[in-house]
């Protein structure tokens, strides 16, 4: 009877600790980050890079191959700032301005999970308290309307011109409209109607000025550069007034 006791008493005890041990486990699933990415097929290894890692090619955290042609990234626990990063496939880093520059990734940029200055450099960014995502490798997979473009928006959405002071302003465009430069398709007459501080107009559009564009970049795609006046002393070297005292004895 004791033997019987003592049995039944260890696997309650066995029950109990199991269903603690998958507790445990659920809230960690629950409170972890996973980045997923549909890597080429007969992909050998897939690891993730960032500035978290000094855009390393090789510092990132490598990722689980999924066996279903996915390979996947967990963060446990969850990062507490948004995080830029990208994917490197059997050691190559996947590049996608070039993406952004024909249009592809517009829903991205304008939802803040691909920031790019369109024509040499593109990172994707996990959003703070967005959840898990799913990239797929050097894309900007997304639904398409399959016109335009090719710029990845839902379909329903219209696009154009999106500011007022255009000429070419459309008043139905939910989705502000870009060339394959990313350049903004508004046609703008003067400085005085940019929507930035400073920027350049072009016979059918419009671009900012960036950390890679500036307003000589402008005038030598011929451009208008629109720029903010600044006030101040433009001689190198100023020049000294003497004024000649003659004394009186």
């Amino acid at each position: 009877m004791k033997w019987l006791t003592f049995i039944l008493l260890f696997t309650m005890s066995a029950f109990a600790l199991g269903e603690t041990l998958l507790r445990s486990a659920a809230r960690r699933r629950l409170d972890a980050l996973t980045l997923t990415v549909t890597a080429p097929t007969g992909a050998g290894a897939v690891r993730m890079t960032g500035p978290w890692w000094s855009w390393d090619p090789n510092g990132g955290p490598e990722a689980i191959d999924n066996y279903d042609g996915t390979w996947s990234v967990t963060f446990d626990p969850v990062p507490t700032e948004n995080m830029q990063y990208l994917w490197v496939v059997d050691n190559v880093q996947e590049s996608l301005f070039d993406n952004a520059g024909n249009g592809e990734c517009t829903a991205k940029i304008d939802g803040g999970s691909l920031i790019t200055d369109y024509w040499s450099w593109a990172n994707r960014v996990w959003v703070l308290g967005s959840g898990d995502a799913a990239d797929t490798y050097d894309s900007c997979a997304g639904t398409s309307t399959g016109g335009g473009n090719g710029d990845d928006i839902e379909t329903g959405d219209v696009e154009g011109c999106t500011y007022d002071a255009a000429t070419n302003y459309d008043s139905a465009a939910t989705v502000q409209a870009v060339d394959m430069y990313g350049n903004l398709e508004c046609v703008f007459l003067s400085c005085d109607d940019i929507p930035d501080a400073e920027g350049c107009i072009y016979a059918d559009s419009y671009s900012a000025f960036g950390e890679f564009f500036s307003a000589s970049d402008c005038s030598i795609y011929s451009g208008t550069p629109c720029t903010t006046a600044v006030f101040g002393c433009t001689t190198a070297a100023p020049l000294l007034l003497f004024t000649t005292v003659t004394a009186t004895v």
